[in-house]
C-alpha cells in the first residue's frame, strides 16, 4: 500500500508542478502585457482590454507555450532522475516508427469528426476556437515547431514518462493506462478537449506499453498534432467536404484500426520473445 501511495503521490506532484509552471508563465505574460497596455489605453475600458488580450493570445500564444514547455521538459527529466524512473528511449525500428505516425494522423481525423458531431455548449466551442487560434498564431513554421515537436516532447516525458511510469511500477498496466489518460485529458481544461484527448491518451499509453520506448507515443503525439496542417489542405467547398467523407474518413478509420492492431501484435510478439529468453525487439 505504501508503494502505491508513493506512486500516486509522485504522479500528482508531477502533474501539479506541470500545471503550476504553465499557469505561472501565462500569468506573467498576461500581467506584463496588461501593464504595457494600460500605459497607452484607458484601463477601465473592459471591452477594449478583452479585445487586446485576445489579440495578444493570437499573436504570442505560441511563444507562451514554448516558454512553458521548455521548463516542463526539464521538470520531467528531473522527476525521472530523482525518482529512479528510467524512461525507455530506445530508438524504434522502422515498424515502430511508422505505425504510431500513421495512427496519430488517422486519430486526428476521427477525433475531429467525433467532436464535430457532439452537441457541446456554445461557451465550450468558443473556448476551443480561442485555443485553436492560439495554436496557429499566424506563424506556420513556429506552430509546427512548438505544437508538433516541443509540446509533445514535454507532455510525453511528463505524462507517459513520469506519471505513467510511476503508476505502472505499482499498478497493473490497464489501471495505469486509464489513470494517466484521464489525468492528461483533465489537464486540457475545456469539455471539447477533454473528450477528444482521452481516447488519444489511452492509445499513447498503450503504445508505450506495447513498444517499450517513449519514442512510440512521442511519434504518435507529434503526428496527431501535425495532422491539422494536412487537413487544412482540403478546401472548404462542397467537393472538399465530399472528398473528406468519401475518402479521408474511411481511409483514416481503416488506417487507425490496422495501425493499432499492428502495434498490439508487435508488442505481444516482443513480450513472447522476452519471456522465452530470446530478448530483442
Amino acid at each position: 500500500m505504501k508503494e502505491k501511495l508513493r506512486g500516486i503521490g509522485l504522479t500528482l506532484a508531477a502533474a501539479a508542478a506541470y500545471w503550476l509552471i504553465q499557469n505561472i508563465v501565462a500569468q506573467l505574460c498576461y500581467y506584463g502585457y496588461a501593464m504595457v497596455w494600460a500605459r497607452s489605453h484607458d484601463p477601465t475600458d473592459r471591452e477594449a482590454f478583452a479585445a487586446a488580450i485576445q489579440l495578444f493570445q493570437e499573436r504570442y500564444g505560441l511563444y507562451m507555450l514554448l516558454a512553458a514547455a521548455v521548463p516542463c521538459i526539464l521538470l520531467a527529466l528531473g522527476f525521472m532522475r530523482s525518482s529512479g524512473l528510467r524512461g525507455r528511449f530506445a530508438p524504434p525500428n522502422a515498424a515502430w516508427a511508422g505505425l504510431p505516425i500513421l495512427c496519430g494522423l488517422a486519430l486526428n481525423v476521427l477525433v475531429s469528426c467525433l467532436l464535430s458531431a457532439l452537441p457541446f455548449p456554445e461557451s465550450a466551442l468558443e473556448t476551443n476556437q480561442v485555443l485553436e487560434s492560439i495554436l496557429t498564431g499566424g506563424h506556420p513554421a513556429l506552430a509546427f515547431a512548438v505544437t508538433g515537436l516541443v509540446v509533445p516532447l514535454a507532455e510525453e516525458l511528463l505524462f507517459r514518462g513520469v506519471c505513467y511510469g510511476a503508476l505502472r511500477r505499482v499498478f497493473p498496466a490497464r489501471v495505469a493506462i486509464v489513470a494517466q489518460a484521464l489525468l492528461f485529458a483533465l489537464f486540457h481544461g475545456n469539455p471539447v478537449q477533454i473528450i477528444g484527448v482521452f481516447p488519444v491518451a489511452l492509445l499513447l499509453g498503450l503504445s508505450y506499453e506495447w513498444s517499450g520506448t517513449l519514442f512510440a507515443p512521442l511519434l504518435m503525439h507529434m503526428a496527431f498534432n501535425c495532422a491539422n496542417a494536412l487537413l487544412a489542405l482540403i478546401p472548404d467547398t462542397e467537393a472538399g467536404r465530399r472528398l473528406f467523407v468519401v475518402v479521408v474518413l474511411p481511409v483514416s478509420a481503416v488506417t487507425a484500426a490496422l495501425s493499432i492492431w499492428g502495434m498490439r501484435n508487435r508488442g505481444q510478439r516482443t513480450e513472447d520473445r522476452e519471456q522465452t529468453g530470446d530478448g530483442g525487439q
